[in-house]
């Protein structure tokens, strides 16, 4: 038998004969697997927080039956004065200069539910200028906003939303709910052409075998075409778990105009080999050497090209006794199969086996950035105080490597101070990994010039590092079966 009780007590300043406990009580006996559930409605509990604490104790005792022994528990829940949050959705994290940059801003509830006809506020901080914008969410939760970057003169710009304050409807008496606040960071794209290309991102997660139509907008200027008949040749990549698994070109034809801007549609069919993000690559060089390009991530749902079936011969059986394991998947598969206590699943219930458990299995076959055999930092430099996005680092975050005489790079400025200066003549400097961090040598002595520093590498953990197996089931199968 298990006996509940759920307190809000009076606030500690008040004396305690002001104001009664606020108590719910329960009892009731456990199931078979030794649970009891219940429903709590938190209405009867005060949110005058002037008069009640913000917490409720929750303390509970279990008398078994027979041997009438009692075990006691208690537990402090703590009540939430955050109503919800602010999102950024669907934005990028650079913006084309002159262009308008443009994205959402999503208002939840502590729950994850979209909240439709609340009032927000965005701010824009650009350099020492500022100003602000007021949107309404929509039915869908989100408010759509657009801004002109034509005066922020390629300087990086931060915004930040928040839902207003909203007295309606709130009870006398009451703490009005907070909402958090969002924040981003966005920061000028570098190119030598005026001339930009921009993939439209697809925020939600599509299912396997979906085809999509990718959208790709662009601007060309009359400055990065030669004379006469003129076409643009848009070149794609695609990468997933095989590496590059797509790539194709869209030849577009362009008019006389100083300009032209409009876009074209790249058609993919999101199956297993690129589950579960995708990039994409789109880049034209044109005659004068010039090049433009854009990347962009998609999500894909966890798929599997074979399908299994897995069940018992019979649902029920005794004890010690023979029993088969059906199992059916296409020709030529190799299945791994766990078979275990069920009662397991009370520590991790539905926690074994899962899509992303096996997903997590495989490394991915392209990361952000190059690994360090075949990078080409360039060792003038050794700590750029810029790092901002251009047509090399599009390449570069899907695992690409660029063979180019073009000038896809943004120049980087080298600090110049006199620390920076003293260091690299003193050779600390001579590596440019992850983490790095200079130790003295034994041979030190007092003179900086004539020491002998070590650089320190901190790598990341490896993969069996990483993956430290702590959960050993009571496992009957672990194996793998071979499908005719």
């Amino acid at each position: 038998m298990v006996h509940v009780s759920l307190c809000q007590k009076i606030a500690p300043f008040l004396p305690s004969a002001s104001k009664p406990d606020l108590c719910q009580e329960f009892s009731n006996q456990t199931d078979e697997t030794g649970c009891f559930f219940t429903n709590v409605s938190l209405s009867s509990f005060s949110r005058d927080f002037r008069y009640y604490q913000d917490s409720i104790v929750a303390e509970a005792s279990l008398v078994e039956d027979g041997t009438e022994i009692q075990v006691n528990a208690s537990h402090k829940l703590l009540i939430s004065k955050i109503g919800g949050m602010a999102l950024f959705d669907d934005v990028n994290s650079y913006y084309h200069t002159g262009e308008m940059y443009r994205g959402k801003i999503k208002v939840v509830n502590y729950q994850g539910k979209a909240l439709k006809h609340k009032k927000v506020l965005l701010v824009v901080r650009c350099g020492e200028r500022q100003f602000k914008q007021k949107y309404i969410t929509g039915d869908s939760g989100t408010a759509s906003f657009s801004l002109n970057t034509t005066t922020w003169n390629s300087t990086s710009a931060f915004l930040e939303a928040s839902v207003l304050h909203q007295d309606l409807g709130r009870e006398p008496g009451t703490i009005d709910l907070s909402y958090q606040r969002a924040s981003y960071f966005i920061r000028p794209f570098y190119s030598t052409s005026r001339s930009f290309l921009s993939i439209v991102r697809v925020p939600e997660t599509m299912p396997c075998g979906k085809k999509q139509a990718v959208q790709v907008d662009f601007r060309i200027y009359q400055e990065d075409l030669e004379h006469g008949p003129k076409r643009v040749i848009f070149s794609y990549f695609v990468t997933g778990k095989r590496g590059i698994v797509h790539a194709g070109q869209k030849t577009v034809w362009v008019g006389l105009p100083r300009m032209l801007k409009g876009f074209f549609s790249i058609p993919l069919t999101f199956s297993s080999i690129y589950a579960p993000a995708p990039r994409l690559v789109v880049y034209v060089i044109f005659p004068n050497g010039k090049i433009i390009a854009d990347s962009a991530i998609f999500s894909v749902s966890m798929c599997f090209s074979n399908k299994v079936e897995l069940g018992f011969s019979t649902l029920e059986t005794l004890p010690d006794s023979e029993v088969g394991l059906n199992l059916l998947a296409a020709p030529g598969s190799t299945c791994a199969v766990w078979a275990m206590d069920r009662s397991v699943l009370l520590l991790k219930p539905g926690k074994e086996l899962s899509s992303s458990f096996i997903y997590g299995l495989f490394p991915s076959v392209y990361n952000s950035g190059y690994p360090r055999q075949v990078s080409e930092d360039d060792n003038s430099c050794r700590f750029p105080n810029s790092d901002e996005p251009d047509v090399f680092t599009a390449f570069r975050e899907m695992g690409l490597k660029i063979m180019s005489n073009t000038n896809i790079r943004r120049p980087r400025v080298c600090p110049t101070t006199p620390l920076t200066t003293m260091l690299q003549e003193t050779g600390v400097f001579t590596s440019r990994p992850l983490f790095m961090f200079a130790q003295p040598h034994k041979a030190y002595n007092k003179h900086l010039s004539t020491s002998t520093y070590q650089p320190t590498m901190f790598s990341p953990l490896s993969s069996a590092e990483e993956k430290v197996h702590k959960h050993f089931p009571k496992t009957w199968i672990w194996d793998l079966y071979s499908v005719g």
